[in-house]
């Protein structure tokens, strides 16, 4: 696996001239530069460089005549009268630690080499003739056997003694490019052949030779941690074609890329699998598992020479493939989708990211107007990418959000320069580095590894009768010829990491492994670091100074080290690690996340889509299991089919199974419906889902607070649940509050009736298990809310609330006052969304929910948000890639944001500094004007505000939308305002306007007078202004008193009601 290798070809960048190109806020420092070889001119090179676990750095490569291999001012002599092969191995200060060469009376040749999790380092090659592999004191020879020059693997402890090696011998070509080893020590090497070849290193016999024995076929081969056969496998075509790299994944699946031509078997097995090639060379990819079965494979080329020369493995098996392709308006999708890149003319450099089952994630081609090619990669513990390669003339390189060119500075345009990138796991090129010489000649043969601090190291051949002088003063001369070229570039990084603490001791040890998703916060600065698959986290330089960092224990989990940790920073361009986190799991419980938004409600048009995600986030502590979702949609809506398989439940309610989810994991689905043609333009359509089972450790267990001026309820949770049915009769508004629960309320709840959005009128209700109790008004058009309580340690926040709009005259209707207050989905396990219908819409824009009251936008202090931003391809040519970018202020607790439901597939960073980032890649999302519907698209968060936020304060938020390389759109600014008293009572609104019921007088010393217009019999009802009702009283008669004389003096609330009616006034009693 070569998280501990540098790729075949991997990044030999030998820094001839550094170039300061611009980055998104890392720099690249070098470290300390060296060059080795021979006065003479006899070519000394390098092949393959590669880091141990320990950060020691080996090299291996051909000298010729006497060589000083110390880099630093110590002098350690090699001599070898023919080019004869090295391995070199150097501290991180460059100091040599020792040297070895393979010496005989023939010549051996290296071509790549990989170290293991213990410290062992594997070499690979061919040699010729007699060859001493004991590189210490003792002798080992081999002597080839075949017509050509034989294979030889070796395995070599870290003081670089020989553990053993072995020879493949064959009868005419065979050739070795690329070995990796997997975490068992398995060796896997690979390479091509032609005539017959035995691939058992031992006494046994394991021929192959290619179906048509004149042309070259590939192989790939693996052996126990003894050197022992375990398997050996041969595929191509009818002509040549050739493995140029290797790479084992963390499930011991083999991955390999190169090039073949006209039609090629990729099965190694009794099956077929071909594939044709476009030109005269394509590229392959392809996939066995850890038993050299065929997994997949896929191709990519043009009508010319195209190969695949490089490829390494992230943490979750992604595959990164780079070389050189014609790629100038061609498709760069391998697989049936359409990717077209626009290269620039000539060879182009490409980059491809494919998923584990090799589907294509993102490609995209880097260079300039003439040859370019990526000959190198290799990837660090955070799954970046350093790619490298040559480049002639100039090359564009977009890094970050910006565009920066790495220029040539070679004499002639046909010269080779280097260069080097890095980039993150959605293909965004964080820097970018060009190399080369003001006369030298760069070497097409390149390597690049990548130690456990992320130091990245360079070795490289340049011939050249010039000295070069690399930014930062270091000088370096040629010797003479071909020489080698050694450098080392720090980055500026703050890193960290997070582990599950089996033993509770704060120190992580080999068997606990780390926490992936852990977030944390660094003062000063508000910065926020996740953790990646591996329990790092890493964030760019800060200045030198005094910090502290806090984690995040929501979910069941705490600390076992100090919560928060002091750390300094001594120098911004240091490397500094920051204190390590060991973490506990108190209790096993899931971290459920639900999320649904239909983007679109047109009336009469079908494939309205309703999309629903479902997450257990990363602060869980168990798994979701036998999980299913419960949508129930408008009666509007129409579903015509879905993504998933579903129940129809009836009454518009649709089941569908999820299964099980781990901790970090998701699953997404959408229904298409039908939106009926009589909706109206402007209502609002609620429609919600959720998750069950539930389990009670997910729901918040802190009691809710009782509201100002209300007395607390004290008694134990009584097992009430209550809900709300709402209903328009005519011109008649019910509300029924329920209690479905298994017990009987204990103690009164508190009932609020909102008028659009206005606080009107207050009640309360107590019910026994199954009983109900209606509240009627008059439907009037407008926005009626009603809201209760439930019991304050009733599991979870919930709040039942139900709204009616267009009930009754529509000549007072307001539109849009449905999302203006909370709807009752704060639980994790439930979300409801309320959608207006439109005909069109501003389509890139950004909206908070809930909306807030009145023109301030305002919401009670500790109300959560859910934003959703919109965005729409309204240019001329579809769009490839979207980056949305959202920064949060200090206003908002940054380690609360969930990522929700999106319109399509993205990843999500928190960048520090309360940066948000969604890359969407290969959206392929079409320009309004060839596909209207689907040119929109969506993503939704969840954020809480910071605590204890002063009245008045103001939530500001935008986000900045990136359609590929285009200058960005900015949305309009989504703003609340914190109101600790947002809604103003208004008991008037609440009386129809033909009401003639006359109270009086108002003020009173003790009696009121009833005048009521109706011979119905009606209910008196007078509450105090915490809620509770201090009289009752049925009346019979259209005039009737209400004595309150016993009442004290203050202000009061009456109600009176019948069947059909019910009105509210304030009453003051002297």
């Amino acid at each position: 696996m070569k998280l501990l290798k540098s790729a075949h070809y991997c990044a030999l960048l030998f820094l001839l001239l550094f170039s300061k190109t611009a980055s998104l806020a890392q720099e690249v420092n070098i470290e300390w530069t060296a060059t080795i070889g021979n006065i003479h001119q006899f070519s000394d090179r390098t092949e393959s460089i590669v880091s141990d676990e320990h950060g020691d750095i080996y090299v291996l490569g051909m000298f010729q005549d006497t060589v000083d291999f110390d880099p630093h001012i110590g002098v350690h002599n090699l001599t070898a009268s023919n080019r004869s092969l090295f391995i070199q191995k150097i501290n991180e200060q460059g100091q040599l630690i020792w040297v070895k060469k393979f010496e005989g009376t023939g010549r051996a040749w290296g071509f790549d080499l990989v170290a293991d999790q213990q410290g062992s380092i594997y070499i690979l090659g061919e040699f010729r003739g007699t060859v001493d592999f004991d590189i210490g004191s003792g002798i080992f020879n081999l002597t080839s056997i075949g017509t050509d020059a034989d294979i030889f693997f070796a395995k070599l402890d870290l003081n670089g003694n020989l553990s053993w090696v072995k020879h493949i011998i064959g009868n005419d070509f065979l050739t070795a490019s690329a070995i990796d080893v997997d975490n068992n020590g398995n060796v896997y090497i690979g390479g091509a052949f032609q005539g017959t070849a035995d691939f058992d290193p031992g006494p046994g016999t394991a021929n192959m030779t290619p179906a048509v024995p004149s042309s070259y076929e590939s192989f790939a081969a693996k052996y126990d941690a003894n050197g022992h056969l375990v398997w050996a496998k041969s595929y191509g075509g009818y002509t040549s074609d050739e493995l140029n790299d290797l790479t084992v994944d963390n499930n011991g699946n083999v991955l390999a890329t190169g090039y073949f031509n006209t039609t090629a078997d990729f099965d190694p097995g009794v099956g077929t699998y071909h594939l044709t090639s476009e030109g005269n060379s394509d590229i392959y990819i392809l996939k066995l598992d850890t038993n050299g079965n065929f997994v997949w494979a896929s191709s990519l080329g043009t009508n010319s020479d195209d190969q695949g020369l490089a490829l390494v493995t992230d943490a979750a098996n992604n595959v990164y493939i780079t070389g050189m392709a014609k790629l100038t308006l061609h498709d760069i999708d391998p697989g049936p989708g359409m990717h077209p890149v626009f290269g620039h003319g000539g060879e182009e450099c490409f980059l491809l990211k494919l998923d584990a089952a090799g589907n294509f994630s993102w490609g995209k081609v880097i260079g300039g107007p003439n040859d370019d090619k990526g000959i190198s990669m290799a990837i660090d513990a955070f799954d970046n990418i350093y790619l490298s390669g040559i480049f002639q003339d100039s090359m564009e390189v977009i890094v970050g959000l910006d565009t920066n060119k790495l220029h040539v500075f070679s004499q002639g345009i046909y010269d080779d320069d280097g260069f080097i990138l890095k980039l993150n796991t959605s293909g965004d090129i964080i820097w970018g580095k060009s190399v080369g010489a003001h006369v030298a000649h760069t070497d097409s043969e390149n390597n690049i590894c990548i130690d456990n601090k992320a130091n990245v190291y360079l070795a490289s051949s340049f011939w050249g009768p010039s000295s070069f002088t690399p930014l930062g003063g270091h000088q370096s001369t040629p010797h003479g010829g071909w020489d080698i070229f050694l450098m080392k570039l720090n980055q500026d990084n703050l890193v960290g990491s997070c582990f599950l603490d089996l033993n509770q001791n704060c120190q992580k040890e080999s068997h606990e492994i780390g926490l992936e998703g852990r977030r944390l916060i660094i003062n000063p600065g508000n910065i926020i670091v996740q953790t990646n698959r591996s329990g790092l986290w890493s964030a760019d330089e800060l200045p030198a100074g005094n910090y502290t960092i806090v984690a995040d224990t929501t979910g069941g989990w705490s600390t076992t080290c100090l919560t928060a940790q002091p750390f300094t920073v001594v120098s911004p361009d240091a490397y500094t690690i920051v204190p390590e986190m060991g973490f506990v799991a108190n209790y096993p419980c899931p971290a459920p996340n639900i999320s649904l938004f239909a983007p679109t409600l047109r009336p009469g048009f079908s494939n309205q889509s309703v999309f629903v995600r479902v997450c257990n986030d990363y602060n869980g502590t168990d798994s979701l299991q036998n999980n299913y979702v419960v949508v129930t949609l408008h009666d509007s809506l129409t579903v015509q089919s879905a993504t998933v398989p579903y129940t129809n439940l009836g009454n518009n309610s649709f089941q569908v199974d999820i299964g099980d989810l781990k901790p970090g994991e998701c699953e997404q689905f959408h229904f298409r419906c039908i939106l009926s043609a009589n909706t109206t333009l402007g209502s609002s359509l609620c429609m919600n889902a959720q998750l069950f089972p539930v389990d009670s450790c997910a729901l918040d267990s802190i009691p809710t607070a009782t509201p100002d001026s209300i007395s607390p309820c004290l008694t134990p949770y009584d097992w009430s649940h209550l809900v709300i049915r709402p209903e328009c009769n005519n011109d008649t508004i019910i509300f029924t509050i329920i209690n479905t629960g298994d017990g009987d309320m204990t103690c009164f709840s508190q009932v609020r009736l909102f008028i659009d959005g206005q606080y009107i009128w207050l009640d309360s209700v107590q019910l026994q298990s199954g009983q109900s109790q209606q509240f009627i008004f008059p439907g009037d058009g407008r926005t009626w809310r009603l809201e209760v309580d439930q019991h304050p340690f009733h599991p979870g926040t919930s709040l039942p609330s139900a709204t009616i709009e267009l009930c009754g005259d529509g000549s007072n209707w307001t539109p849009d006052l449905v999302n203006i207050l909370p709807q009752n989905d704060a639980d994790p396990i439930i979300d409801i969304f309320c959608g207006v219908v439109q005909g069109s819409y501003d389509p890139n824009d950004k909206r908070g929910f809930p909306l807030g009251v009145g023109p301030t936008h305002d919401i009670l202090p500790g109300q959560d948000l859910e934003y959703v931003i919109r965005f729409q391809n309204t240019g001329t040519d579809t769009a490839f890639n979207i980056v949305i970018l959202d920064t949060l202020s200090s206003h908002f607790d940054l380690l609360s944001v969930q990522s929700g439901v999106s319109s399509d597939d993205y990843s999500f960073e928190l960048l520090g500094n309360g940066v948000l980032k969604w890359t969407f890649s290969n959206i392929m999302l079409p320009d309004s004007n060839v596909n209207e519907p689907l040119s929109h698209g969506f993503v939704t968060f969840k954020v809480a505000q910071a605590p204890n936020l002063p009245n008045g304060t103001v939530l500001l938020n935008k986000a900045a939308i990136y359609f590929d390389f285009n200058l960005p759109i900015i949305t309009n600014s989504a703003h609340h305002t914190i109101h600790k008293k947002v809604f103003t009572i208004n008991v008037d609104q609440v009386a129809s306007p033909t009401s003639m019921i006359r109270i009086f007088p108002n003020p009173t010393t003790g009696i009121l007078n009833i005048d009521y217009p109706s011979s119905q019999s009606y209910q008196i009802v007078l509450y105090d202004n915490l809620g509770r009702i201090l009289l009752s009283k049925k009346a019979e008669q259209q005039q009737t008193e209400l004595d309150i004389s016993e009442i004290n003096p203050g202000i009061y609330f009456v109600t009176i009601y019948n069947q059909e009616k019910s009105i509210v006034r304030k009453i003051i009693k002297n």
